[in-house]
């Protein structure tokens, strides 16, 4: 599905006929952008995070849809699965010459003490935008409605990245994170603005 496309355009029309996918990937490519932007990154920095917070799913839509859609239990062999959707996913973009954006979703299932995947990076060996993406990623996924689960408030949110700083995210972005939690929070995940974002 994701094989043939040869520009972002193309690759961003097949994300949009996925509507749970698409509203995911829509709502952190928002919050990623904001914490991008207050945490100084300059102009194109948040430009390519915004794109790979578009696209950071992207890979699995080369995966049977039971093993992301449902919520359901995962047997070894189907996590095995999974845990390629990132390389899935840079491997199209790279294919529509986005090898910036590409660098950026491969590494956002990394962990900053280097048990995630696909290659188990480490600490600042994870590109800074995957660190961003990550916590964006997370946040977005506990504060949303989820097919197996409703949506859960925000402080929830910010206990989950404490309690994971340091082993899943990065210590120093938690604590910036949560300073800027209030800019960056958006009225309700559930009324969050979906807007034609394009491909700038």
């Amino acid at each position: 599905m994701i094989n043939q496309p040869q520009s972002l355009p193309q690759l961003l029309r097949i994300l949009q006929q996925v509507p749970d996918l698409w509203q995911h990937s829509s709502r952190v490519a928002w919050l990623a952008r904001r914490i991008g932007e207050a945490v100084g990154l300059p102009p194109t920095a948040v430009a390519q995070l915004h794109q790979a917070g578009q696209f950071h799913d992207i890979g699995k839509l080369t995966l049977p849809a039971r093993l992301w859609s449902t919520g359901g239990p995962l047997t070894a062999a189907d996590w095995a699965l999974v845990r390629q959707h990132p390389s899935h996913g840079a491997a199209a973009l790279e294919r529509c010459g986005a090898d910036d954006v590409a660098a950026i979703v491969v590494q956002h299932h990394e962990r900053w003490d280097g048990s995630g995947y696909p290659s188990g990076r480490a600490g600042e060996q994870i590109h800074p935008a995957a660190r961003i993406l990550a916590v964006a990623d997370t946040v977005v996924a506990i504060c949303s409605d989820r097919p197996y689960r409703n949506c859960r408030p925000y402080h929830v949110a910010l206990q989950v990245l404490q309690s994971g700083a340091g082993l899943q995210f990065d210590p120093a972005l938690v604590g910036m994170f949560v300073g800027i939690w209030p800019a960056c929070h958006p009225p309700a995940p559930l009324t969050l603005p979906l807007p034609q974002l394009g491909v700038a």
